[in-house]
């Protein structure tokens, strides 16, 4: 049997380093555990319909001298096109909004108008809602920054996504992995491998079928290895996908 380790926890002195950032006392330990739950389950929920969320990163580290009691939440996605936003912006409103004709067609045109800028005044008017709730429940600030990354194939868990929905659509896996290889190699990145498990083109039986491209150094302990893994639900069961990027 092969004992497998997880590719980012054995480089965490090295390349990687934590998700959540922070240090307490026995006591306070299991708050603030139960905090950075909610706070990722949630944010996932919230944006799950508008953006394609690669990691959430929080922090009670590095932040302004006045607070003492604060969280420093990081969301690294992919950047947001203002056309797609507004498209899936207004198909939300359209499921809201069936009872009343009047007032939908009242927010569909003042969405259509004021395109330009609208992604950044959405996302914001979410978090403000979200700040709220969070100030509510635990009584303490919250500061929210934003990393956009432009090109998808350039991160695991955004390549992870994509070949996922790709899946759900119930498109050909060989065909899906080859547009993730063709578009991945174009970038800067030296090699990457994907591993999709399940029932496979909707086959009886479940199995795992694996491809590489280029380098792939797993025990290399100074190789600055990006991993991912993401499950997707689809009419055939759920699907599993692994990729691994050497930067």
């Amino acid at each position: 049997m092969g004992q497998k380790v997880h590719p980012k926890s054995f480089r965490l002195i090295t390349t990687q380093k934590h998700l959540s950032n922070w240090y307490s006392t026995k006591n306070n330990y299991s708050k603030l555990l139960k905090e950075d739950y909610f706070i990722r389950v949630n944010i996932e929920n919230l944006f799950e319909k508008f953006l394609t969320i690669s990691s959430i990163q929080i922090s009670r580290v590095d932040s302004p001298i006045s607070f003492k009691n604060y969280v420093n939440v990081k969301i690294v996605c992919l950047f947001p096109r203002e056309k797609d936003i507004s498209r899936k912006w207004i198909s939300y409103l359209e499921n809201i909004l069936k009872s009343s004709q009047k007032v939908k067609n009242k927010y569909l045109s003042l969405i259509k108008e004021n395109l330009k800028g609208f992604s950044k005044i959405f996302l914001l008017r979410i978090l403000k809602q979200f700040k709220k709730l969070l100030q509510m429940k635990y009584s303490r600030p919250v500061f929210f920054t934003f990393k956009f990354i432009k090109n998808q194939f350039e991160d695991a868990m955004l390549i992870a996504k994509f070949i996922g929905n790709l899946i759900e659509k119930r498109i050909p896996y060989r065909r899906i992995l080859n547009i993730a290889f063709k578009k991945s190699l174009l970038t800067e990145i030296k090699g990457i491998k994907i591993q999709v498990a399940g029932r496979l083109n909707g086959t009886d039986i479940a199995r795992t079928e694996w491809k590489r491209e280029g380098k792939i150094s797993l025990h290399t302990l100074k190789s600055n290895l990006d991993y991912a893994q993401y499950s997707q639900k689809s009419i055939y069961g759920i699907f599993g996908i692994k990729v691994w990027i050497l930067k």
